[in-house]
């Protein structure tokens, strides 16, 4: 697992353009496989079992695709979500951020009063994600608690609400990439 301290919005915007260099060098590897030939079939196996993409903090580390794609936007989720928390509550700043695919809660401040849970998908209903996350986070004892999301759509949903003391904001950053909802 990944933990990195974020002090300010500066820090998370920063972190946020390292994600460009393995996403720039997956672009170049993907024309390279596309223009290689091989069966639609074979092509699409390379790419789900094969390291044909780079870890998404380190453009030297080879990586599966689908999970340079996924770690990439739950990053980008993560840092625009810590962005957000810092600018909205700098007294609880520093917040501490638990990348990757470890138990626990994503975001956590030093001073213990604000937790966010944070994901990327592509329907956050998808699998319950952010029922079980709201459902997760009412458990926790902090005076301030969020479930933040990036995604397309709202799943029906307003862009923030609340249930039960965990506030629910969906991450307007995914429009940066051109939003297609």
């Amino acid at each position: 697992m990944k933990t990195l301290v974020i002090h300010s919005l500066a820090d998370a915007h920063r972190l946020s353009s390292h994600l460009e260099a393995p996403a720039d060098r997956l672009r170049r590897n993907l024309r390279r496989l596309l223009d290689c030939g091989e069966s639609a079939m074979r092509l699409l196996a390379r790419l789900k079992f094969e390291e044909t993409g780079f870890d998404p903090l380190d453009a030297e580390r080879p990586l599966n695709l689908i999970e340079q794609v996924n770690q990439s936007l739950t990053y980008e989720a993560t840092f625009q979500a810590a962005a957000w928390l810092v600018e909205t509550h700098p007294e609880h700043a520093p917040v501490t951020l638990h990348l990757g695919t470890s138990r626990g809660i994503d975001i956590v401040s030093q001073d213990g009063k604000l937790l966010a849970e944070v994901f990327a998908a592509v329907d956050p209903r998808n699998n319950r994600k952010l029922e079980k996350d709201i459902d997760r986070f009412r458990a926790q004892v902090a005076p301030l608690k969020y479930v933040l999301y990036m995604s397309p759509t709202t799943g029906g949903k307003p862009e923030q609400y609340e249930v039960d003391g965990v506030r629910v904001r969906r991450l307007t950053a995914y429009a940066r990439y051109g939003d297609a909802a």
